[in-house]
């Protein structure tokens, strides 16, 4: 099988927030309807496309020369989610894997971007000759991955491939292979499935009430504007992507 990304630019969104949500969690519609502009892809979809993503992978580490053994490094905390889905899925189809984590970012609490990333939760499961596959949650630009991959690349690695949920091709400016990158989309801001807005309360923590979501969504421009998130170009250039 060969591996092909499922292409979303320009997918019209789902408004109808309420049939993606559980029951219970009706009562917050009208503070999930200020925050998300529209459902980009279900939960359903999602579960289909990482588990058809994880015959192919493992299909490729089967292939003779055999790995049977991978570690998986995913990049927290947005990659939690759908790591693990994936991890299931690689295991259901004959991989065997050690897991491990990384953290690294190049923005601060105010979205303003930094010129490295900062790595600040160190990779501790690779050693050398060791497979390694990356699963992070969306690539853009593609600068934290450099840093992640020259990180792991440390440690002597037998190989290293790269797994994304999600992929902005028309902003990635890096020379990495991205060798499993499974939804294309628009520049949009997403949350869900592990993903959040890093929002404070009125005490100034930390609240991250959007990573639980069970699907991928778009933030609303409006509300990014509101908060502080973004400016008044930014949300302009965010509401034009929006159908």
């Amino acid at each position: 099988m060969t591996f092909r990304s499922l292409d979303l630019e320009g997918k019209v969104l789902d408004r109808d927030l309420k049939k993606h949500l559980p029951e219970a969690q009706h009562r917050y519609l009208a503070e999930y309807e200020e925050k998300i502009a529209g459902v980009l892809i279900p939960n359903d979809e999602l579960l289909r496309v990482i588990d058809d993503a994880a015959k192919i992978i493992v299909e490729e580490y089967l292939t003779p020369p055999e790995v049977n053994t991978v570690v998986g490094v995913y990049v927290l905390d947005g990659a939690r989610e759908s790591f693990g889905v994936l991890k299931n899925s690689l295991f259901k189809y004959g991989l065997r894997i050690i897991e491990g984590n990384i953290k690294a970012s190049r923005y601060d609490e105010k979205v303003v971007s930094t010129e490295a990333p900062i790595i600040s939760y160190d990779v501790r499961s690779v050693c050398s000759g060791d497979n390694v596959l990356i699963a992070e949650d969306i690539f853009d630009e593609g600068i934290t991955l450099q840093n992640i991959n020259a990180r792991i690349k440390l440690f002597n690695p037998a190989s290293i491939k790269i797994f994304s949920l999600l992929f902005k091709p028309q902003k990635y400016q890096g020379d990495i292979r991205i060798h499993y990158p499974l939804f294309k989309i628009d520049d949009h801001w997403i949350v869900g499935y592990g993903m959040d807005l890093n929002e404070k309360d009125d005490k100034g923590r930390n609240r991250a009430l959007l990573r639980d979501l069970p699907f991928i969504a778009v933030t609303n421009p409006d509300y990014l504007l509101k908060i502080g998130k973004i400016g008044q170009e930014r949300a302009d250039h965010l509401k034009g992507l929006i159908k």
